[in-house]
């Protein structure tokens, strides 16, 4: 269910070959409630509702990251 790997090349000089694999749409989500719910607990409000905001940026179909947003604005 990851999203496809990303192959980027020097196809002039072909020094390089880099792979790009993206995270899972689900730990993406997971890791960011987990780590807002730590900011949030230790007092890093503003900083809890951004790391929530960039991970919907990443997944905005995700209703559990809108949801923890609009808790935490509600909060503040």
């Amino acid at each position: 269910g990851s999203p496809a790997p990303i192959f980027e090349f020097d196809e002039s000089s072909r020094n390089y070959f880099k792979v790009i694999l993206p995270a899972h749409p689900q730990y993406i989500v997971t890791h960011a409630l987990k780590e807002s719910a730590l900011m949030w607990a230790t007092g890093e409000r503003q900083r809890a509702i951004f790391n929530l905001e960039s991970a919907r940026k990443r997944v905005p179909t995700s209703e559990i990251l809108n949801n923890q947003l609009s808790e935490y604005k509600g909060l503040l």
